[in-house]
Formats: C-alpha cells, structure tokens, sequence
C-alpha cells in the first residue's frame, strides 16, 4: 500500500481542479457502460452507486429508474452533481458525501460500484466496501473491476491511485455475468446475484 495516498485528498483534489473521474466516465468505456446498464436495470425501481464521481453515468441511470442515491467521497463531485440534478429539475436523484465504507443500512434493488473498488486503500477497506455492497442489494449489484490476470500478476501492488485485490464475496452471493469492457483491456463489469 501507498501510506502517503489519501483517497479523500486525491478525489477532492481532482475534482476542484476538472471535475472529472477518469477515462472511464468518457468515451468508448462510457458508451460500454451505459449500454450494459440499459439492459441490466431494466425493470429497476432503485438504485444506489456508491462512487458517483463526475455524474456521467448518474444521470443516465436516473433516466432508467424511478429512484436514484449516489455517495461519493468528494464535497466538490457532489455538490457539482447536485446542481446539475437541480438544473435538470431531476427530483428522483440524491447525493451525498461520505465514505463509501460508510454507507450502512440502505437498501436498493440495484447497487452500484463502478470504477471504485481499484481505489481503496487497503484490503481490509475493499472488503468493507464489498460487504456493504453485498448486504444493500435486492436485486443485484454490479461491480467494475480488474481482470483476474491483472489482480494475480499485481496481487496486493498500490500504484498511485489503483490497488490489485481479489474479490471475495459472502457466502450468499456469486458472479452472474462477467463482461470485458470495450475500450479497457484490464477491467471487467460484473453482475452480483444472491443465492437463493
């Protein structure tokens, strides 16, 4: 791990300067995304994203569903998105600053955590974020994160701002759909599922 990385400072930092959340908010990754969440949230009442970021992909989905809540870390990403939610005159979206490890008891049909999980600090955090994800769905959740052969060739490596872990769910969930994402070589989408 980077002991001088600081997730809050690094996103705040970002945000003021450009407000934007990366390559994967833009672009061939973008179009991916939201035409893999057009079919994944059909017939979806809910939805939480933890790690909103820029907005690019929330107000997209707020179109998709009746209710949306994104949770992000950066004051600055929040706010902006919270004026544009009121520019838009879009009343079924809500945002809020805090830590995504932070996020306990809400529930959702579908939880999100897209192009965040790479960017906890440790693993003991990762696995928090991944719990929380995995107790707060109805439905599914849906997770970008890096192809194993990435995760086994940097297990455990912080490189500025990305860390390699490997994804352990609880024991009541599993893998539904695994999806390269066009324009990433090194990430995938998933689909989450409880069993039953």
């Amino acid at each position: 791990m980077n002991a001088t990385y600081n997730e809050k400072v690094y996103w705040e930092s970002r945000y003021a300067s450009r407000l934007h959340s990366g390559e994967g908010s833009r672009g061939v990754e973008l179009d991916f995304k939201l035409r893999f969440l057009q079919q994944a949230l059909v017939e979806t009442d809910s939805v939480i994203d933890l790690g909103h970021g820029d907005g690019e992909l929330s107000f997209a989905i707020a179109q998709m569903v009746h209710h949306y809540k994104g949770y992000d870390i950066s004051e600055t990403a929040v706010l902006a998105c919270r004026q544009r939610a009121a520019s838009l005159v879009a009343a079924n979206v809500e945002f809020e600053c805090c830590d995504i490890s932070d996020v306990q008891n809400t529930l959702a049909d579908v939880v999100l955590c897209v192009d965040v999980l790479f960017h906890m600090p440790s693993k003991a955090k990762f696995d928090d974020v991944v719990a929380n994800i995995c107790r707060s769905f109805s439905r599914i959740a849906i997770l970008t994160v890096w192809k194993r052969s990435i995760v086994d060739a940097r297990k455990g490596q912080f490189a500025a701002h990305n860390n390699y872990f490997e994804l352990d769910l609880p024991e009541d969930c599993y893998i539904a759909v695994e999806a390269d994402i066009e324009g990433n070589p090194h990430k995938q989408m998933l689909i989450i599922k409880r069993k039953i």
